[in-house]
């Protein structure tokens, strides 16, 4: 077992078990509502408990990511297959690509993305709104018209998904995933908040929040700072 790069007061085994390194204890895993399976970490930094997925848990600790790909996909399709030698680094476009390929979009209709919307797929489409991703950058990776995603952000449509979600935010406080990483690499590299303030033109408060990593974790887990 490794320690994870980031909750170093856990280790990670090539298999998908995660243990308390202080108490010796190996967590307990639950299946969230897409299918994949969690535990509860408790981050010293932040000084709260917080939800992580086994595979991404396991990619992070095992698996290198040079091209700085932020989604980690199952090779074989099946969720709770969390052995690091199943998952690999994928951006969303193969990630969506693969799960079609593997027939996991298995019928013409609720789950194609270019006509209804299953519930699983709306979900992840508000996880990405959630994370910072524009409107645009959503049509572009569902292949979905603008007026649909404007609805789901809007709450129009599929509301009792969305509601869950914190997607309702001003235009100009959005910020595309390109800029959370250049934001990250920066701080990587021991830039300071102001400097990177300047040179990016992302308020001091938000890159304060990057950096403590209360938003778009789910992009910076693989930098360093």
């Amino acid at each position: 077992m490794k320690n994870h790069p980031v909750y170093k007061k856990y280790l990670v085994s090539k298999e998908g078990i995660i243990k308390n390194k202080v108490t010796g204890k190996t967590l307990k895993q639950s299946s969230n509502n897409q299918g994949y399976l969690r535990v509860s970490l408790y981050c010293e930094k932040d000084n709260k408990w917080i939800q992580r997925k086994v595979h991404r848990l396991v990619a992070e600790t095992y698996l290198p990511n040079p091209h700085s790909k932020r989604e980690v996909n199952h090779k074989d399709g099946i969720k709770n297959h969390n052995d690091v030698s199943n998952l690999e680094w994928v951006t969303s476009k193969e990630n969506k690509r693969h799960a079609w390929d593997m027939g996991l979009y298995n019928s013409v209709g609720e789950n194609h993305p270019q006509t209804s919307l299953s519930n699983e797929t709306v979900t992840d489409i508000c996880i990405k709104m959630e994370q910072g991703y524009r409107n645009k950058e959503i049509c572009e990776l569902f292949s979905l018209q603008k007026h649909i995603v404007a609805d789901i952000r809007s709450g129009r449509r599929w509301k009792h998904i969305s509601k869950d979600f914190n997607i309702k935010v001003k235009r100009k406080h959005r910020k595309s995933p390109d800029k959370i990483i250049e934001i990250a690499m920066m701080l990587e590299k021991g830039d300071s908040i102001s400097y990177i303030s300047q040179k990016t033109g992302v308020k001091d408060y938000d890159i304060r929040r990057v950096k403590r990593r209360e938003i778009f974790s789910d992009i910076t887990s693989n930098f360093k700072f």
